[in-house]
């Protein structure tokens, strides 16, 4: 499989790179504890509807950018041009199928998983991967794309996850047709395209904001100013936790816990003004929210 490739990483590197996941880990766990276990019914509701907008926004995001670039929209092209962040180098899984129309794949090894059981949120976990594989491949394949989701790692009796995955070109409309088959498409010529993302902590950076933004939506959306009030205290809870685990890595590494060491790990930048995204993902006072609760706590933690 084509990827992104940084090449060989020191250990310390490598360290910062995962610490980058199991940090969207942490965030999406504390945040999710949060709706679950304070907001009832409706924050369930919530919660399961905020993973289908962050889903739909991924999908919708490298939907387009591969049709930008003349990629055809399929099973192969979403796992492989699709990359929206590193291959993860602590997942193991088995692909026994995959074509433009199916795929079949186990996970043996899934660090989101061993990352939601440490934050106690394995149940959580599982409400993730029930809704977020349905609304991101079925957005990325225009509604058409289907997943069997049989087995997961977060179902406390089982040891895999099973995904059979399904895109079959007779639901599809013509102009669908056109853009997920080259058979479809005469005269078609394949692009010269390469997956290019940013570095690993930007990549983690987008996918962190944009899980922590839908949370922050749809607990408004569903609760009102609960909502916003349940997201903050778990912001702030979610910082002590990074505190605790940033120190223990420095001390692991023999590192001052200092500014850049929290910097080189931590996926969003603590100055929320040198970030970009803020300007879009705005709404609710997101950002104001992220330096009050989130950034300010972090650092008074550390001392920094």
């Amino acid at each position: 499989m084509s990827g992104c490739k940084f090449g060989a990483l020191t250990r310390y590197q490598s360290a910062s790179a995962e610490f980058h996941q199991d940090s969207w880990c942490f965030l999406y766990s504390y945040l999710a504890k949060a709706l679950y276990e304070r907001g009832g019914f409706d924050g369930e509701v919530a919660l399961r509807d905020a993973i289908r907008r962050y889903a739909h926004d991924r999908a919708h995001t490298v939907r387009k950018r591969l049709l930008e670039n003349n990629v055809k929209i399929n099973v192969p092209t979403f796992f492989i041009e699709g990359l929206d962040r590193p291959n993860e180098a602590r997942y193991r899984n088995a692909v026994f199928q995959m074509n433009e129309e199916e795929r079949y794949q186990e996970v043996h090894v899934c660090t989101f998983c061993e990352m939601f059981v440490k934050c106690r949120a394995k149940h959580l976990g599982r409400i993730y991967c029930e809704e977020f594989h349905q609304a991101c491949y079925g957005t990325f394949g225009f509604e058409k794309l289907r997943v069997n989701l049989t087995r997961t790692l977060t179902q406390e009796t089982e040891d895999l996850c099973s995904f059979y995955l399904t895109y079959r070109p007779e639901y599809l409309t013509e102009e669908e047709r056109r853009l997920s088959f080259k058979k479809y498409d005469p005269g078609y010529v394949d692009p010269h395209y390469s997956v290019k993302l940013p570095n690993i902590k930007v990549c983690y950076a987008i996918l962190w904001i944009k899980i922590y933004y839908y949370m922050l939506e749809a607990a408004v959306d569903h609760l009102g100013e609960k909502g916003k009030d349940y997201i903050a205290g778990a912001l702030r809870e979610c910082a002590v936790f990074h505190a605790e685990e940033l120190t223990k890595l420095a001390l692991s590494y023999e590192r001052k816990n200092d500014k850049e060491f929290v910097e080189t790990f931590l996926p969003m930048l603590l100055d929320v003004d040198q970030e970009p995204m803020w300007e879009e993902y705005s709404k609710n006072d997101a950002k104001k929210l992220i330096r009050i609760c989130f950034c300010e706590t972090l650092k008074g933690e550390l001392g920094l």
